[in-house]
This record gives structure tokens, sequence and C-alpha cells, in this order.
């Protein structure tokens, strides 16, 4: 329910899902809070795109980058602006889904990061006013693996950065009288963000707009 009010509150939602929404949320909400403490906002986002699959002629086993394109957007016209953001991460992996793309992008990253391996070097190192979205909420994996046990199994994994949005399916969870649910429209959003007066005003901001029922977002 809170997903789908918050993509009905972008203008223009028919041209961006329900994900590119709930991540311009969590920058928009992240810029308007860090502007006023230290003056820095985030002006673009690396998304990475999975293609695994999509077509062998273009990513055969074995290329480095056979799995996902990592997309740099373009920067945000209104960094401020939920639909603005939105559109430009759409624009973005709408961009790395063409094939022609793909055709000259995955050859080139293939020698340049087999290069980067052989010199030792560092791949994906992201500015301060970027943010960078991996997104798993396309894959169920508790119930992908659930050994029977349907809508009971739990998925965890490790690593939280910053400031590096991670998307997953909501896992189960028992209610009050001890019996299984789950909320197979819900995500959760794993990332490090900065102590004190910019987290505290994070979660400030996300409570009062679940509280509204995001009237104030835009």
């Amino acid at each position: 329910m809170q997903l789908t009010k918050l993509h009905s509150c972008a203008s223009g939602k028919d041209e961006v899902t329900v994900h590119d929404v709930l991540n311009a949320y969590m920058i928009v909400t992240m810029n308007r809070n860090s502007i006023q403490i230290s003056n820095e906002y985030f002006q673009r986002a690396y998304i990475l795109v999975n293609y695994r699959d999509i077509l062998h002629s273009i990513a055969p086993a074995g290329h480095v980058a056979n799995s996902f394109v990592i997309m740099l957007t373009s920067d945000f016209p209104n960094p401020f602006s939920l639909i603005s953001i939105a559109k430009t991460i759409r624009q973005a992996i709408n961009k790395c889904r063409n094939e022609d793309f793909l055709m000259k992008w995955i050859p080139t990253v293939d020698l340049m990061m087999r290069q980067i391996i052989k010199d030792d070097k560092l791949i994906c190192v992201w500015d301060t006013n970027e943010v960078v979205i991996n997104s798993n909420f396309k894959y169920d994996w508790s119930n992908q693996v659930d050994f029977g046990m349907i809508n009971q199994c739990r998925f965890h994994t490790m690593t939280s950065l910053k400031p590096y949005f991670r998307i997953f399916r909501l896992n189960s969870v028992k209610n009050k009288e001890g019996h299984w649910i789950k909320d197979h429209d819900g995500a959760e959003v794993s990332f490090r963000i900065q102590k004190d007066d910019m987290k505290n005003k994070f979660l400030e901001t996300y409570r009062k707009d679940i509280e509204t029922n995001f009237i104030n977002v835009e």
C-alpha cells in the first residue's frame, strides 16, 4: 500500500515504475536533509542493471561483464524533485537495455575490466555526489528456495555501504498469533547513513511521510 501510494504521488507516474519512485524517494529525502546540514546533495546515480542470459551473442559466458551493467545516469535536472529523479533513473535503465548500446558497451567494458584487474586497481568507485542503486527486488530469494516452508523462510545477506542502496523483497514475519505472514509487494532498503543529524533527520522525515501517507512528497 505504501509503495503504491508513493508511486501515485509522482506526476507522470505512467513513465516510471514503483521501483524508480522508491529509489527517487530515498535520494530526494536525503538531498533535502543533507542540503541543510552540509550543503551537499546527490546529483547522479550508478545503477546496476542485470542483463544475464538476455542474448548469448552479446554477452557470452566468460565475459568479465556478462552479468550486469553499471550505468551512470545523467545529472538530475532537479535533485529535489521525486519525478525528476525517477525519470532520470528510468531513462538510464531503458538506455542500457537497448541491444545496439549493449553490443558496443559490453566488449568495451570487458577489455577495460580485464586491464583494471591486471593493473590491480579498483572498479566502480563513486564520488560523494553520486549514489549507487543495486536492486534485488526482482528476486524473491526466500520463496525460490523455501525447503517446503512456504512464506516461512527468511533471506539475509552481508555488507552495507554508504551511499549504496540495496533493495530486497520483505522477509516473512510472525504476527501476534505466531503465524507467519509475508507482504509480497513490500520492499526493504539497506544502506548506511551518517550518524547524528543526518540519520535523525532522515528517519524523522520518513516517519512523517508514513504518518501523512506521503501527502507532502513531490
